[in-house]
């Protein structure tokens, strides 16, 4: 079985996937905030991946300790900021803008890799990390040039997904870690969609209790 090219097939399923999400961000998150969108999608996900993990993986759930699943808390817990950040700005600059500057998490993962971890770096992978930087600068570049001649609202504009992508970078290095003690995909899903429901909707229950306490 080549795994090479059934991961490459995989990678670039995930890259549809994505795009798909977007478009669907992108028609319901305006006027809509992107809480609810969050709190809706986390909870169909946790939905499928909460009785596929038992199904697949109980009584043992191979390679989960505590420290697995606090590393996987956290991510739930930083994916829920970045999905926010990350339709929040589908919202202000668009799907087209958004996607290319979150996307240079990996520039970010692979900094915090190598400067970190002690990854090594090859010829091939600066020049990648060069290029997608790149990528990166002109799109914001670009953003920054066709908004409104607001500094404050560029600024902000721009610091949405500059911020996701940080985030997303800094996720990616901590589910590494967690999956290097042989946790089951399907269990380390569940719990960040857990997670990801949890933290949303107490945010949510929160600001809808602040909004009527503010009407009465």
């Amino acid at each position: 079985m080549d795994f090479e090219l059934i991961g490459g097939f995989v990678a670039i399923l995930a890259a549809v996937f994505s795009a798909v999400r977007f478009y669907f961000v992108r028609k319901t998150v305006s006027p809509r905030g992107p809480f609810r969108i969050v709190l809706v999608s986390s909870l169909v996900g946790l939905l499928f991946f909460g009785p596929v993990s038992l199904i697949l993986n109980y009584p043992n759930f191979n390679g989960l300790s505590w420290v697995s699943f606090s590393i996987f808390f956290v991510v739930g817990l930083l994916l829920a900021l970045w999905l926010n950040l990350t339709y929040e700005s589908v919202r202000r600059v668009g799907a087209s803008r958004t996607s290319p500057i979150t996307r240079g998490n990996m520039v970010i993962a692979s900094l915090i890799a190598i400067l970190f971890l002690g990854e090594t770096v090859e010829t091939l992978h600066l020049v990648g990390i060069f290029i997608l930087f790149s990528g990166v600068a002109l799109v914001s570049y670009e953003t920054g040039e066709t908004r409104l001649n607001s500094e404050s609202l560029i600024s902000l504009d721009l610091t949405i997904p500059l911020t996701a992508m940080i985030i997303g970078g800094i996720i990616s290095i901590f589910v590494r870690i967690g999956y290097s003690n042989g946790v089951p995909v399907t269990v380390a899903l569940a719990i960040q969609m857990l997670t990801i429901f949890g933290s949303v909707l107490k945010n949510v229950t929160y600001i809808k209790h602040g909004s009527n306490k503010n009407n009465t």
